[in-house]
């Protein structure tokens, strides 16, 4: 593999080492941040889990790009900002969602560096890795399974019941057979022994024909940082209700969901990014107060369109992080 030139920055990475506080470097142009944090990775900065926030959308994709062309062994993720906004009247693309989770799993499983967040994203709460891992579903090859309780696990977890999973987010039971798409280009094909996985084998869901060698194990994530699991709808309505009751009558039906998805932290304990991270690079930390404030101008601005068009829905300092507490952790 080519080895590209990096700056020497060996100094600062032995001082962040240290914890000295309020380090920074001046000079550093967009293009140049990978370059600088693969630098410091290359002499042995090596935090237990550091957050770097960028001030844009399109920051982020460019800065992982450049770190994964730099730092190849360096474990990076990217946090999706569609999940960001909770008034736009639709549910968050089903890509974003996943990506959301499996970020958060490999954060409980300790199998992150580094995750870059784009500023708007601070403000959305999180649910705590581990609880994220405690509605996987591992599916291994000789274990026993109840494909009954399977299908609840499936269906809690935000997967929906079909005669035949042709896309993302599906899964079916026939028999002994079970049928789930967790996501990407293939679907997966558990077949059972009485209540013991015998096979785990991809399969293509346009021909609905297996492909690709079996899987000894895999591990099932929702589908949803949030899952909608009946127990939770009820207890999120039976809070909005005095406040909400239009809003809390669909969501205990399980309707509109569009409307609500970003209410369902409301009776959990959630976390949040800037929380989570052992060590915070701010990438233009003027840049990115700034777009912290311009993000709750528009959320404010979509939450009373939405109110107008649809039913009353809580406002954004109750779904959302405000700004002026992310700029005073952002300031510490």
């Amino acid at each position: 593999m080519t080895s590209y030139p990096l700056p020497d920055l060996g100094k600062l990475a032995h001082e962040l080492a240290q914890r000295l506080p309020d380090l920074a470097v001046g000079g550093v142009v967009p293009g140049a941040r990978s370059a600088v944090l693969s630098s410091l990775a290359a002499h042995g900065w090596a935090p237990d889990l550091a957050l770097v926030v960028v001030p844009h959308v399109a920051d982020a994709g460019d800065l992982a790009a450049g770190l994964g062309l730099l730092a190849p062994d360096l474990r990076v993720g990217v946090a999706p900002a569609e999940l960001a906004g909770p008034y736009l009247g639709a549910e968050p693309p089903l890509a974003a969602r996943l990506q959301s989770v499996r970020l958060l799993h490999r954060v409980a499983e300790g199998g992150l560096d580094l995750v870059v967040v784009p500023a708007r994203v601070l403000s959305s709460p999180l649910p705590l890795p581990r609880s994220v891992a405690d509605h996987a579903h591992v599916l291994e090859r000789g274990r026993r399974v109840d494909p009954r309780a399977l299908a609840r696990g499936l269906a809690a977890a935000g997967y929906r019941r079909v005669d035949l999973v042709e896309e993302a987010g599906e899964f079916a039971v026939r028999g002994w057979v079970v049928d789930l798409h967790t996501g990407g280009e293939t679907g997966l094909r558990v077949q059972l022994d009485d209540d013991v996985v015998e096979t785990i084998r991809p399969f293509d869901p346009a021909s609905q024909r297996g492909e690709g060698d079996p899987i000894d194990r895999v591990t099932v994530l929702p589908l949803d940082p949030f899952p909608a699991e009946p127990e939770r709808l009820i207890e999120v309505a039976a809070a909005l209700e005095p406040e909400f009751p239009a809003l809390a009558g669909q969501m205990a039906e399980g309707a509109e969901r569009r409307l609500w998805w970003g209410a369902l932290h409301l009776t959990q304990e959630t976390t949040s990014w800037l929380d989570l991270a052992q060590t915070l690079v701010v990438c233009d930390r003027d840049e990115v107060q700034g777009e912290l404030g311009r993000w709750w101008t528009v959320q404010e601005r979509e939450w009373q369109t939405l109110c107008r068009r649809a039913v009353d829905l809580p406002p954004p300092n109750r779904l959302l992080l405000a700004p002026e507490g992310l700029r005073k952790n952002l300031e510490q």
